[in-house]
């Protein structure tokens, strides 16, 4: 790979990344030494630094990350606080109600869960204020462990998690329910407590 190849790349995985990635994966990633990946890595920064992008690039604490660039506070927050006015979707329904009976979980665990990488609709009820970081999982995984906000209790006029209503009530899709209380239960039976008509029976 040439130069330009290999900085394709490195915008890759940044971009698939959710979390800051060290600058030895990334030097593995395109079989660079560490000096040369930084060096591509610092020119890849100031190149958006300055053309003003929308996202740039920052090193935080040795790793890598892209970020919304700060030129446009304003603009974003507007965005944010328009977009907490949206109603939920299907998908985001379907990752808070995951979280709601599963926590503290994990981003793998709603990934097994759902069978797809819930990743980006995570970030955006991080955004809203249901979900948020409550710690991180024992060693060897060190996984960050997510769980619902005061907010999130506030929304769905519940007391506490112990609450919590049957499934069908986070779907407008019947079927949808159905199939996350199937993984749910073969996922983390010993943790959940589910209320449903089904389960009634």
């Amino acid at each position: 790979m040439n130069t330009q190849q290999k900085k394709a790349v490195l915008e890759a995985v940044l971009f698939l990344e959710s979390e800051p990635v060290p600058l030895g994966q990334l030097a593995e990633a395109i079989a660079e030494s560490l000096e040369v990946t930084h060096n591509f890595l610092g020119e890849m920064a100031l190149e958006r630094a300055t053309h003003e992008a929308g996202v740039i690039l920052e090193e935080i604490a040795g790793k890598w990350q892209f970020c919304t660039n700060p030129l446009y506070f304003d603009e974003l927050s507007a965005y944010v606080a328009e977009k907490k006015q949206r109603p939920l979707s299907e998908a985001a329904l379907e990752v808070l109600a995951v979280v709601a009976y599963t926590q503290p979980t994990t981003r793998e665990t709603i990934r097994s869960i759902r069978g797809v990488n819930s990743d980006s609709i995570l970030s955006t009820l991080i955004s809203r204020g249901l979900v948020k970081e409550v710690g991180k999982a024992e060693a060897p995984s060190n996984a960050r462990l997510y769980g619902t906000t005061t907010a999130f209790l506030s929304h769905f006029g519940l007391a506490s998690t112990k609450d919590l209503p049957s499934l069908a009530e986070f779907s407008s899709n019947e079927e949808a329910a159905r199939f996350i209380a199937e993984r749910l239960k073969s996922s983390q039976a010993d943790n959940l407590q589910l209320v449903s008509g089904e389960a009634d029976e």
